[in-house]
C-alpha cells in the first residue's frame, strides 16, 4: 500500500513539473525567442506587447522643433540609362553627379565645376536627363553661384541647361535664349528630353511656373536648335511636377501634377487620389507593363507623413481607361521600418525591380537600395 501511494505522490510532482513548464517556463521562452529575434534581425522587426502580440516599427523620434532626424547624405532622383546598364543619380547638397554601372558595380563622379567657365562657380545637378537616341549625351538642369560681375559677387541661378557628353566628359551650356546670358533665376525646371527627338532636332520638356518672368505658365518644348518654344502637347491641370513617356504602351505620357490640385495623369486622362499630398517622382518599367509613383501621402495625424511608392500596372489601366486605376502600396516603414524623409526616388532597374533611397532613424546617411516592386528587400547599391 505505501508503494502505491509513493507512486501517486511522484507522478503528482511529476504532473505539477510538467504543468509549470507550460504555465510558466514556456511563455518565459516565447518572450525570450521574440527578444533574441528583435536583436539579431534589427529594427525591421518585432516589439513584444504585455499580450504577447506583435507591434509596428515605431514612429521616428522627434528632435526639440518636433522634425524627424534627416539624414546629411542622401542618394537622390535616380535616373536610369535607355539601355538599362547605368543610373545617374545625386547627392542631396552635393554639386557632384554621380554615375553607376549596374553590370561592374562601379561609381564614377563628375565634378560639374571644373568643365565649364569660372564665371560659374560651384555648378551642381538639379535634375538630369538622358538622351533618348545616344547614351553618350547627358541634359542637365544645374544651379549654382555665379560671378556675374566679375568682382566676386556671387548671385544664385536657379537653372542652366548643360549638354554633357561621355565618358570623357564635355559641357556646353545650351539654355534658351529668353533665360539671359547666366540662366534662369526662378520659376524653370527641366521635365523630360523627349522621345521623338533625333539627332539635330531636339526637343525638352521644361516647366514654367512664374508667367511674370517668361510669359509661360504651363509646360513648352523646347527646341534646341531653332532655340524656340512651343505649347507643350501634354495636357494638365496645374503645373507639371514629374513626366515620363511610354514607347512600349503605344507611346502614352504618364505624369502627375503639383499646386492646389493635384492629379495623376495617365494616357490621356486625370485621376485624384484623396490620400495624394505630393508626388516626387514617377518611373515605368523598362518593358513598359508597370509605373511606380513615389508619394508622400496626406498625414493620417496618428501614424504621420511618410514617403510610400504606388505601383500601377499598365496592362489594367488600359483594359478599363474609364476606371480610376487602383495601385498596390509599398510602404517603407511597414516594410522594412526604415524611412526616406529626403524622398524615395524609385526608379525602375529591371521589370521587377526599383532602386530606392531610404534610412533607419537618425542615420547619417540615406543609402540607395534595391527591392522588388511586391516589397522584397535585394540589396544595398551604394552608400552615398
Amino acid at each position: 500500500m505505501v508503494a502505491y501511494l509513493r507512486i501517486i505522490f511522484v507522478l503528482w510532482e511529476y504532473n505539477v513539473f510538467i504543468t509549470m513548464i507550460f504555465v510558466v517556463i514556456r511563455p518565459m521562452a516565447v518572450v525570450l525567442l521574440f527578444a533574441i529575434q528583435s536583436f539579431f534581425v534589427g529594427c525591421k522587426d518585432v516589439i513584444v506587447n504585455n499580450t504577447g502580440g506583435v507591434l509596428p516599427c515605431p514612429l521616428p523620434k522627434e528632435q526639440l522643433n518636433g522634425s524627424y532626424y534627416s539624414p546629411t547624405y542622401a542618394t537622390t532622383k535616380m535616373r536610369l540609362s535607355p539601355s538599362g546598364t547605368k543610373l545617374l543619380y545625386k547627392q542631396m547638397y552635393s554639386s557632384r553627379l554621380y554615375m553607376l554601372d549596374l553590370q561592374t558595380m562601379q561609381t564614377t563622379t563628375y565634378n560639374l565645376s571644373s568643365l565649364v567657365d569660372s564665371v560659374y562657380n560651384d555648378i551642381g545637378p538639379i535634375s538630369f536627363e538622358w538622351c533618348p537616341y545616344d547614351e553618350t549625351k547627358i541634359l542637365i538642369n544645374g544651379g549654382g553661384l555665379i560671378d556675374i560681375d566679375g568682382k566676386g559677387y556671387r548671385k544664385f541661378r536657379h537653372n542652366l541647361l548643360l549638354l554633357t557628353t561621355l565618358p570623357t566628359p564635355t559641357i556646353s551650356i545650351v539654355s534658351p535664349k529668353i533665360w539671359g546670358k547666366y540662366g534662369s533665376e526662378s520659376g524653370v525646371y527641366l521635365l523630360s528630353w523627349l522621345s521623338n527627338s533625333i539627332n539635330g532636332d531636339d526637343k525638352f520638356l521644361i516647366g514654367y511656373s512664374d508667367p511674370d518672368s517668361y510669359g509661360f505658365e504651363s509646360s513648352m518644348v523646347f527646341n534646341l536648335q531653332m532655340n524656340t518654344h512651343e505649347v507643350s502637347p501634354v495636357h494638365q491641370t496645374g503645373y507639371l511636377s514629374t513626366v515620363r513617356e511610354n514607347k512600349l504602351s503605344g507611346n502614352t505620357t504618364w505624369y502627375s501634377t503639383m499646386g492646389k490640385n493635384k492629379y495623376l495623369g495617365f494616357m490621356g486622362r486625370e485621376y485624384q487620389y484623396p490620400t495624394l499630398s505630393i508626388c516626387t517622382w514617377l518611373s515605368i518599367s523598362p518593358n513598359g507593363k508597370k509605373v511606380a509613383v513615389s508619394i508622400l501621402p496626406v498625414s493620417d495625424s496618428i501614424n504621420g507623413t511618410f514617403t510610400r511608392i504606388w505601383i500601377f500596372d499598365v496592362d489594367s489601366i488600359q483594359a478599363n481607361p474609364t476606371i480610376k486605376p487602383t495601385y498596390t502600396e509599398l510602404d517603407l516603414r511597414k516594410l522594412f521600418c526604415k524611412y526616406a524623409f529626403g524622398g524615395v526616388w524609385a526608379e525602375y532597374i529591371t521589370d521587377s525591380t526599383l532602386a530606392i533611397t531610404m534610412h533607419s532613424d537618425q542615420d547619417v546617411i540615406s543609402p540607395m537600395w534595391e527591392i522588388t516592386d511586391k516589397g522584397k528587400l535585394i540589396r544595398q547599391l551604394v552608400e552615398k
